[in-house]
Parts: C-alpha cells; sequence; structure tokens
C-alpha cells in the first residue's frame, strides 16, 4: 500500500501529497479528532479545497503570508492545505497566543489574513500598524465548488511556510521553508521509519511546531492515519488512547517521555498495535533513553535530532544502537550531509568537538526579513546549527550542548548538558535543566532546576552532594532548586530563557 508506481509523478508540492492520498485512497481514515470522529482523505481534501475557493474570494493570494492559530483539528489541517493549495504561506501561531503577540506576528510579516478558531480568546484580530487584515474563523461558511482555478503555478522553489523557531533559549526567528524543505524531509522520515497508508499515529503535538508539522506531513504523503489527543498533559489520557485506537506509532519531546516513564501506568498498558516511539525537540538523558526503549519492547525507540531549519530532520539512531552508544543522535537522515566541524569550517577527526553543520534540499532559505541572522548561520552552503559535538569513528554523532549553553566556569568551558545527564541518573530526579549565572570569583556557576519522580522527595543538599561524589568541580551546580515542574513554550520544551530569570531573581533575593 502506498508505493508509488512506475511512471507516476511524484508530489512536488504538499498540496499535491494531500490531492495524491485523496485520490488513491479516498475512504481511508485520515484524522480521528478528539471526541472520536473520523473525518476520510476524501473529505480533508473536499474541505480544503472549498477553504481555498474561500481564500481566493477574500483576496488571499499566490505569495501572500496568512497567519493561522488554533488547536489541532481537522479544520486546522484543511485549512493549512488551503493556504498551500493557493500557493500563499502558512505562518502557524500557538492558540494561547496573545492578542498583542498577534499584533507583532502580522508585523513581521506583513501577514494580509488570519486564520483563527472562534473559540479562542484571541478571536477579535483588528487591523494593526497600517497592514490590512483579513480575518477568516475557522467555522467560517465555505464556497464548496469545484473547478476553481488556483492562481499561478505553485512549484516546489515556492515559499510553503514561516515557521517560527520556539525561542526556548533566545528570540524566535522567522524560518522561511519552501514545499522542497518540507517534502525533502517529510520523504527522509517515512524512509527510517518506514511510515505506510497502514500506520495510525498518536499525536500530542502542535501542528504549528515544526515537529508536530512533521507528522502530519509524512502521514499524509503516505496515506496514513492520525489521532489527535491534544489534552497530552495527562500521561494515562495517552496511553489509554495509543491501546483504545490501535496506533502504530507516537512521537514526542523529551518531557512527554519523562512523564510516560515517572507519571504512568506505561508498564501495565497493552500497546500490542505499537510499532515505534520517536523523541527530538531536545535532549532526553541517556538513562531515560533506555527506560523507554525497555518499557516499550518489542516496539523500537528512536532518538532523532533536528532543527526548525532543517524542516526538521537532521539525524536519527538505529533503536538497535541504543545500549552501545548512549547519548547518540545516529547519523544524518536520508538525503542530508552532517560534517563536524572547527571554528574555521574544517573538518575535525572522530573524537574531536565541534559545530555541527549540515547541509542539503531540507535546509532552509534563511530568516524572514532578517539577512544578518541568515549570513550568520548559512555559510558557503552549509547550515550551522550552534550545536558542539563529536562524532565517533563509526560516524555517530553526540552533541555535548549547544554554543550559548557553554559555560566559562574558573576558565574552563563546561557544558550544562553533561550535567544535566548526570542529575537525571539520580533516584529521584525526574526532570533537570542546568542555565548559567553570573558569579563573582567563577566567572560563571551552573545552577539547577530539578523536579521529583512521583512518590519520592529530595532536597538541594542531596542533590550537591550527588553532584559532588560524581562530576568534577567546576560542574557542580553552585545551587538546586527543587521545582513541581519545569517551565516550557508552546512546544512543550523546556524554557531555559525563563529558567535563568528565575535562577537571577533567586539569588538576587538570598
Amino acid at each position: 500500500m502506498n508505493a508509488w508506481t512506475a511512471g507516476e509523478r511524484w508530489p512536488q508540492t504538499l498540496w499535491e501529497t494531500l490531492e495524491r492520498s485523496s485520490a488513491l485512497y479516498p475512504d481511508s481514515v485520515a484524522i480521528i479528532a478528539d471526541d472520536g470522529s473520523e473525518a476520510t482523505y476524501e473529505d480533508v481534501s473536499r474541505i480544503a479545497i472549498a477553504a481555498s475557493n474561500t481564500l481566493l474570494d477574500r483576496g488571499v493570494r499566490r505569495g501572500d503570508r496568512v497567519l493561522l492559530q488554533g488547536q489541532n483539528s481537522v479544520r486546522y489541517v484543511a485549512w493549512y492545505y488551503a493556504v498551500l493549495r493557493i500557493g500563499a504561506v502558512v505562518v502557524g501561531l500557538p492558540p494561547s497566543t496573545g492578542f498583542d503577540e498577534i499584533q507583532v506576528f502580522q508585523a513581521r510579516t506583513e501577514a494580509s489574513a488570519i486564520i483563527f478558531d472562534a473559540d479562542l480568546e484571541s478571536a477579535a484580530v483588528p487591523t494593526n500598524g497600517g497592514f490590512p487584515i483579513t480575518k477568516i474563523p475557522m467555522d467560517a461558511p465555505l464556497r464548496d465548488s469545484p473547478g476553481q482555478t488556483r492562481p499561478g503555478n505553485v512549484i516546489d522553489l515556492d515559499l510553503a511556510e514561516i515557521a517560527f523557531t520556539s525561542g526556548s533559549a533566545g528570540e524566535p526567528k522567522g524560518v522561511m521553508l519552501t514545499h522542497r524543505n518540507l517534502l525533502t524531509s517529510a520523504r527522509a522520515i517515512v524512509e527510517y521509519l518506514r511510515i505506510d497508508g497502514l500506520d495510525r499515529h498518536l499525536c500530542v503535538l502542535p501542528f504549528h511546531y515544526i515537529f508536530g508539522k512533521s507528522l502530519l506531513l509524512t502521514h499524509v504523503l503516505t496515506g496514513a492515519g492520525i489521532a489527535l489527543a491534544n489534552a497530552y498533559v495527562y500521561p494515562n489520557e495517552i496511553l489509554r488512547r495509543l491501546a483504545e485506537l490501535k496506533c502504530t506509532g507516537f512521537s514526542g519531546v523529551p518531557t512527554v517521555f519523562t512523564m510516560l516513564l515517572d507519571r504512568s501506568a506505561l508498564r501495565d498498558t497493552d500497546l500490542r498495535s505499537l510499532r515505534y516511539m520517536a523523541q527530538a525537540g531536545g535532549h532526553l538523558p541517556p538513562a531515560y533513553v533506555s527506560s523507554m526503549r525497555d518499557a516499550i519492547a518489542p516496539a523500537r525507540f528512536f532518538v532523532m535530532y533536528g532543527a526548525t531549519e532543517a524542516a526538521p530532520r537532521l539525524s536519527y539512531l538505529d533503536p538497535d544502537l541504543i545500549p552501545e552508544k548512549p547519548g547518540s543522535v545516529g547519523k544524518a537522515v536520508p538525503n542530508c550531509e552532517l560534517r563536524v566541524v572547527d571554528e574555521w569550517g574544517t573538518p575535525v577527526r572522530p573524537g574531536e568537538t565541534g559545530e555541527i553543520v549540515a547541509r542539503g534540499s531540507n535546509i532552509t532559505q534563511g530568516y524572514w526579513r532578517d539577512p544578518a541572522a541568515t549570513a550568520e548561520v548559512l555559510v558557503d552552503g552549509w547550515y550551522h546549527t550552534g550545536d558542539m559535538g563529536h562524532a565517533d569513528s563509526d560516524g555517530d554523532l553526540f552533541i555535548t550542548g549547544r554554543k550559548r549553553d557553554f559555560l566559562k566556569v574558573r576558565g574552563v568551558r563546561v557544558g550544562t548538558r553533561g550535567i544535566e545527564d548526570e542529575l537525571a541518573r539520580h533516584p529521584a530526579v525526574a526532570d533537570v535543566a542546568v542555565v548559567g549565572v553570573p558569579h563573582p570569583t567563577m566567572g560563571e556557576a551552573p545552577v539547577a532546576f530539578v523536579t521529583e519522580n512521583a512518590g519520592v522527595t529530595t532536597t538541594e543538599a542531596e542533590i550537591r552532594a550527588y553532584a559532588a561524589d560524581r562530576l568534577p568541580p567546576e560542574q557542580r551546580p553552585e545551587r538546586v532548586w527543587v521545582r513541581d515542574v519545569l517551565p516550557v513554550n508552546a512546544s512543550g520544551k523546556v524554557d531555559k530563557r525563563t529558567l535563568h530569570e528565575v535562577a537571577l531573581g533567586l539569588i538576587g533575593t538570598d
């Protein structure tokens, strides 16, 4: 099922993937909503065509930027593909985006329209900054007439989306992604996860987030099904839906998997339909990776690495290698090349640390209206990820941290990831994040925030004593704060920028 036949034209744009799946598998279930209702590929395609007609009637044209804000739903998916069908550009916004933030995104992208869920508090969006904006509720009446001509000839080099980075450790940037970028990444993911039309994926990640978007694109590409689970903060509800809907796949960011391991009935749930789980969107300590691998066997656990700028996938680790390569993110995905280079761009030897750079048809064209930031990361055809790491003799990558996550402690460069990995091994620690703060004698000092596993408690003194036994002096956290939860952004990633501000405030009150 879903194999491309000899002589068949491959989809060149994202709209064509939905068009193809609708033609080949009209009765296959595309989306299962939270309430259990189902929409087939024919349903989604029909709504998307009618929505695209409505967009044209409202004056939206090829190349226009369109804000799209809402929870994952059938309507969201249909409007997403409607925008792409006419050659306009999607700018996805988190459902929680407030009134003032919407104005900022509108001004930054010069958006001409916003499609929004009328149930959201930010439904009333005014004209802002001299840019007129067309307001279209997702439940607006649609012009359901066939044969509407699409304006112009949409091609794979056209911009499909401006995806804003999560901003977990800095200001969000508008990453420009073409149809080719997103389709190249989707095809690579389909290849190594072996997704086909018999698969059904439980999606807890929002579609505005590039990781969530990749789940949508890969499954539409293959005619597979997606079951929605917007209430992902309840881990046992995730397990219930995985079992009830007989899902074959599940993906999440690190916080999702720490919750499943520490606050759910994962080991007691019948997941015989499950074929794989996949993790990306941040660093999951090796101890958790091993636990997840064991907990879901014989299903396979994939560790993946990527960036919004890569649409989003750069590498994955073969699940069979997890025991012998703890902490590795594996090798490059198909049709992508990765290198580890020194500060002059020269490849380093295996085992030597450098910056990870990438090139491929999945890599962004740059940042929207920001040539200076673009020039910093796109150098001589290579995307500079800002991630530091090394490759072993087999070519498998190990990431040691972000450039900005390296601290200068007593003149020694210290990566926060290694500290986090060690503290995560403490039996009471459920989640951990380390940031740096100024220190009068050390220059910078690492400080840690931890949450506790269910049914156990810990203290700052206990964690610091644990670190003193296992870490060199420059890696021992100067302070440890135990919290009920760690702050996360709209993508579910730990928000280190907020933690840094919290740490400065806490130290200032000591």
